[in-house]
């Protein structure tokens, strides 16, 4: 299943053009200054899709598929915009395992990462799995385990989507652009963490921390500093991002983004589409159904259960007899198969139709359907 917000056909109207001055300078050449910085086109439209250096999931993939074919409709390039400064231990992963039916998880160890250090900050990382995915991690290319990873999802999805340049989220702040932007939060005294505060205020289901007295949404550390989440993409949206394609979690918070700079600095934007797929992998489970009725009526003995039942059917009701014929009944069962657990069954059933598997779990025929799945969307659809 597919989430599109807004439909394709209204793609094309948010390709923003900014005009107007900000920070002393027309935006127009702040983005075209911000763009030859970063090593971007200034004569294509960027598509610009964010993620962590994670390992993608179907729903991650479809943003870089839809971007893709939406760059071939006018004349684009897709912009991986890479969180380099995310923290997360990404080389343990879930993966599926079925065994008699019954479906678990298990916890894979794909390369040697450390919770709670950025990846930008830690060197490319010792791969210890011989899978599909670990062969993708020896081949990217990148100096730290932030590009590793992000080269390695690209080479992964490489059959379904295209990626024609990288940029890291601790570049931006580096920028002119970044700079500037930096240096008006400073400046501006309590206004823009008021408008920040009170955009989040106003946006509860997005879960971020406010900002406490003379904060910024920056993450300052020994190493470097890094743009948070709403400041990330106020300097992408703004500086650079002709489209920027969000899944269902970054369009939350990315609402209390455009509301913080409309009220602070007085800018719509409005560059933002939201894509997600849910992918569910062919796994053969036991369902609660199946198992009760296969304990009910065990197959090796099925002859033997239909008669004995006839005959409690024929006994007289509330007889000794017709108890003793049911408790013949259930000895045979217990024999010849096995009590249902439900409520495993039921957690394996719900492991099943997990959505969000890493991506080396499907297969590629798999993630060529989602690719055109997705291209099928654009049927009729183009920029005229």
């Amino acid at each position: 299943t597919f989430h599109l917000d807004p439909q394709l056909e209204e793609w094309f109207a948010l390709l923003q053009e900014f005009n107007g001055v900000l920070f002393g300078q027309s935006l127009i050449e702040t983005r075209k200054v911000f763009k030859e910085e970063l090593g971007l086109p200034l004569n294509r439209k960027i598509i610009v899709v964010g993620h962590q250096p994670t390992l993608f999931h179907p729903g991650i993939a479809a943003k870089f598929i839809a971007a893709t074919q939406f760059a071939k409709q006018v004349n684009g390039i897709v912009v991986h915009l890479v969180v380099d400064h995310f923290g997360g231990d990404v080389g343990l992963v879930d993966t599926p395992h079925v065994e008699n039916g019954i479906a678990t998880v298990l916890q894979k160890r794909i390369a040697k990462t450390i919770e709670g250090i950025p990846l930008i900050e830690q060197p490319r990382v010792k791969v210890v799995s011989n899978c599909k995915m670990g062969q993708f991690l020896r081949d990217a290319e990148g100096p730290h385990a932030a590009a590793q990873f992000a080269q390695a999802m690209q080479l992964c999805m490489k059959h379904v989507a295209k990626v024609d340049a990288t940029v890291y989220s601790s570049e931006l702040v580096k920028t002119s652009f970044g700079s500037a932007f930096i240096s008006a939060m400073k400046s501006s005294g309590s206004k823009c963490r008021d408008a920040y505060n009170r955009s989040i205020f106003n946006h509860p289901a997005a879960d971020i921390a406010m900002l406490k007295q003379d904060e910024l949404p920056l993450w300052d550390t020994p190493s470097g500093i890094y743009p948070k989440a709403l400041l990330l993409t106020a300097l992408s949206r703004i500086g650079f991002a002709d489209l920027f394609v969000h899944g269902l979690g970054g369009a939350t918070y990315d609402d209390v983004m455009e509301d913080w700079v409309s009220n602070w600095l007085g800018i719509k934007i409005d560059n933002m589409v939201v894509v997600s797929a849910d992918v569910s992998l062919p796994l053969k489970v036991k369902t609660v159904e199946h198992a009760r009725q296969s304990y009910a009526v065990p197959s090796a003995i099925e002859q033997d259960i239909f008669s004995i039942v006839q005959s409690i059917d024929a006994a007289t009701p509330y007889s000794v007899q017709r108890k003793q014929r049911f408790d013949s009944l259930q000895s045979m069962r217990d024999e010849h198969g096995e009590r249902p657990d439900v409520q495993l069954l039921k957690q394996s059933l719900k492991v099943a139709n997990k959505r969000d598997w890493p991506l080396f779990c499907y297969s590629s025929e798999e993630l060529q359907q989602l690719r055109d799945d997705i291209a099928k969307q654009w049927a009729g659809i183009c920029c005229s």
